[in-house]
């Protein structure tokens, strides 16, 4: 896959990537002191958020192979300290057989739905996740459980699966949530995801036709983001430091992505639907092939 930065120099990228991974290991030195003696995670939480930011740059500058493997990393020590959005990063960094990465680590949905507690009995203090049951208030925790059973569906064991409609009706009450940096309401991002959901599980759509839904979300997040893009690169001084590559990509632009792929639509076609004069404004879709195809 092609560079998307090709503005911003090559040797900036490369040592904006270095010291991300610096700083986040910095960060795991300290997390394992501070742990120790207080029972601290925040150095933790610093830590997976600055390579998931690494892993989001590998990817836009086409490195997909370490891309994967930051964002896998990254997924891992947020589900360490309790967060599910690690789970949601598992998946996407190995969206080939996610079950292999997301299955030991299911528990954390049961723990946010109230359906599992932690063995006092067998845990002690220091092995519980301390950000684990706290989730149930978070919308973005929550989002990426189901996010994760979207992409999952019928690819995990029976033991595995999530109670989709408990996790729906923990949002019931937060339709206008704003999703990703396009922010979209939780109301128009789900219903974009089902209308791509329910062709997988009930029917192969035509090869040349996007549900509705999904089209008009294509469109509408196509432009939101060339929007915010064009906004950005007005401060040519920030944008060149690449401070928030996470934002940059999206994520949850990614995971509609995937759900388009996933519903056997020829990816032909759903590449020249994003097509654009910048191909960053199109960089989830762009992602979005390379990690179903690329190992």
């Amino acid at each position: 896959m092609q560079n998307l930065l090709q503005d911003i120099e090559s040797r900036q990228l490369e040592h904006r990537i270095r010291f991300l991974k610096t700083r986040a290991l910095a960060h795991e030195e300290r997390a394992e002191h501070e742990k120790l003696i207080y029972g601290d995670y925040r150095h933790s939480a610093c830590a997976a958020t600055l390579l998931r930011d690494a892993g989001c740059l590998c990817l836009l500058i086409g490195n997909i192979k370490e891309g994967r493997q930051l964002i896998f990393e990254s997924g891992v020590k947020f589900l360490n300290i309790g967060l599910p959005y690690g789970m949601l990063l598992l998946t996407i960094s190995n969206i080939k057989a996610p079950a292999k990465s997301i299955e030991k680590y299911i528990y954390l949905s049961r723990i946010i739905m109230h359906q599992h507690k932690f063995d006092r009995h067998t845990e002690t203090a220091d092995e519980r996740l301390p950000l684990g049951e706290a989730s149930i208030n978070s919308p973005r925790q929550i989002l990426s459980l189901i996010q994760t059973n979207w992409l999952t569906k019928g690819r995990t064991t029976k033991d595995s699966e999530i109670d989709e409609e408990a996790l729906y009706s923990t949002l019931q009450h937060r339709q206008g949530y704003q999703i990703g940096t396009t922010g979209l309401s939780y109301w128009t991002y789900k219903n974009i995801a089902l209308s791509l959901t329910n062709n997988v599980s009930k029917y192969s759509f035509p090869q040349t036709e996007l549900p509705t839904a999904a089209k008009n979300g294509f469109q509408t997040l196509i432009a939101i983001r060339s929007e915010n893009i064009r906004r950005a690169r007005q401060n040519s001084y920030q944008w060149n430091l690449v401070a928030r590559p996470s934002e940059i990509l999206d994520v949850d632009a990614i995971v509609i992505a995937l759900l388009a792929i996933f519903g056997e639509m020829s990816k032909e076609l759903l590449g020249s639907f994003g097509q654009n004069d910048d191909p960053l404004v199109t960089a989830p879709i762009a992602i979005a092939l390379s990690l179903s195809t690329n190992r």
